[in-house]
C-alpha cells in the first residue's frame, strides 16, 4: 500500500512531548500488533514501520497515533502522526489509484483505436502504392507508344 506522507511536526517544533502525552505509561498505550488491520503502519523518517499507540491524555483520549520505533532514544527521528490522518490519506490514495485505473483503461482503448486506424491507413497506403505503380507502368507504356508513333510519323 502506498502512503501519502505528510510532513508532521517533530517534538522539537513548537510542540512539546507533554502536549501529546506526559509519559509512555500515563499518556498512551501501544495498540496490539495482533489487531486485525487492513493496512500496514506507515514508515517513519527512519524508514521503519511506525508503532501505533492510543493516547490516554484527556485532550486526545482514545485517539490513535503513530510514532517512531525509536521514540525517546538517541536515534529517534521524532516522527509523529495521527492514525486518522493516514487512513484519510490512504483512502485518497485508493481513490487516486481507481482514477488512474479508469484513465489508463480509457487511454488503452484510445491507443487500440489509434492502432486500428494506423492499420487502415497502412492498408490504404499500400493500395495507393500499388495503384501508383500500375499507373507508372501504364504511363511508361503510353510514352513508348507515343515515341513509336512520333518516330513513324517523322519517317513518313
Amino acid at each position: 500500500m502506498i502512503f501519502k506522507v505528510k510532513s508532521y511536526p517533530k517534538r522539537s517544533d513548537s510542540l512539546t512531548e507533554s502536549s501529546f502525552f506526559c509519559s509512555k505509561m500515563s499518556s498512551s498505550t501501544q495498540t496490539s500488533s495482533l489487531q486485525s488491520k487492513t493496512q500496514p503502519n506507515p514508515p517513519c523518517h527512519c524508514g521503519l514501520p511506525c508503532k501505533e499507540w492510543t493516547s490516554t491524555k484527556e485532550a486526545s483520549k482514545g485517539k490513535k497515533f503513530y510514532k517512531c520505533l525509536h521514540w525517546g532514544k538517541p536515534d529517534d527521528c521524532k516522527f509523529f502522526g495521527w492514525v486518522e490522518d493516514f487512513h484519510h490519506d490512504s483512502i485518497d490514495v485508493v481513490h487516486l489509484q481507481e482514477s488512474f485505473k479508469v484513465k489508463m483503461k480509457a487511454m488503452e482503448e484510445k491507443l487500440l483505436s489509434v492502432e486500428e486506424n494506423l492499420l487502415d491507413v497502412k492498408e490504404k497506403l499500400m493500395c495507393m502504392e500499388d495503384q501508383l505503380s500500375n499507373f507508372n507502368g501504364s504511363i511508361i507504356m503510353y510514352l513508348r507508344i507515343v515515341i513509336c508513333v512520333l518516330i513513324i510519323h517523322l519517317f513518313i
